[in-house]
């Protein structure tokens, strides 16, 4: 291979991720791009179908001829190793009069073909449903109920859902009071939906807790996250 030969120094799994990333941000460019409708209509958006790719590698391997090696009565054997080593790393470069002499011990080409095609999320269904309500079990007892649906309507058993009182941003929406108190949290950070397609935890108020106050609980379930926000009465 001549210095001006370009090596490719990456895998083949680097090379396909890389055409997937510029497909992403060609993608996220052109979902920007809303072309005006008729008057009640929608406007007209693009996507990319496919991109078909090919790679070709010619991969050839040489190797030039070893130099006549001096005569060895001179030294052992330890020295007759490091003159080999010396005189291969002293063979001629590619370019030089003695690079006409290397011989090619094998050569093979190789073409990788594909394609990178859009297809509908979820196998082309419907998007699960999911609904959320809370529930006054008491004063300062609230259930938190979700409800996991398929596409076709059909209660989703086994779903995770995550539970969580945002005290962070609860603080924030009630910058003055410095809320939550300790003892307001989530009974079960995690659930799981039964065969009713329900899951719950329990919201759990202190008693030192005002009225008045929002607390802030994210639902997280199938990739979304949903935001509830109780004020306590």
């Amino acid at each position: 291979m001549s210095q001006s030969d370009e090596i490719l120094t990456g895998t083949i799994d680097d090379y396909l991720l890389s055409i997937a990333d510029g497909i992403e941000k060609a993608q996220a460019v052109l979902s920007k791009v809303r072309v005006p409708g008729q008057p009640g209509t929608p406007p007209t958006t693009y996507i990319i179908p496919s991109l078909e790719f090919e790679l070709r590698m010619h991969v050839e391997l040489s190797a030039a001829p070893e130099p006549a090696m001096p005569a060895l009565t001179r030294f052992g054997v330890g020295k007759a190793a490091a003159v080999s080593k010396i005189m291969r790393l002293a063979a001629p470069k590619a370019g030089s009069a003695g690079a006409a002499a290397d011989k090619s011990i094998g050569e093979a080409i190789s073409i990788i073909r594909g394609s990178f095609v859009a297809v509908p999320t979820n196998g082309g269904n419907p998007q699960p449903v999911v609904q959320t309500r809370i529930e006054k079990v008491s004063a300062r007892v609230l259930r938190v109920v979700v409800n996991v649906r398929g596409g076709t309507g059909a209660p989703m058993a086994g779903v995770e859902v995550n539970f969580n009182l945002d005290r962070e941003a609860t603080a924030e929406l009630n910058a003055t009071t410095g809320v939550p108190q300790d003892g307001t949290d989530i009974s079960n950070a995690v659930g799981t939906t039964d065969a009713s397609g329900n899951a719950a935890s329990e919201l759990i108020i202190a008693n030192q807790e005002a009225r008045g106050v929002s607390l802030v609980v994210m639902v997280d379930v199938l990739g979304d996250t949903e935001t509830l926000i109780y004020e306590v009465q």
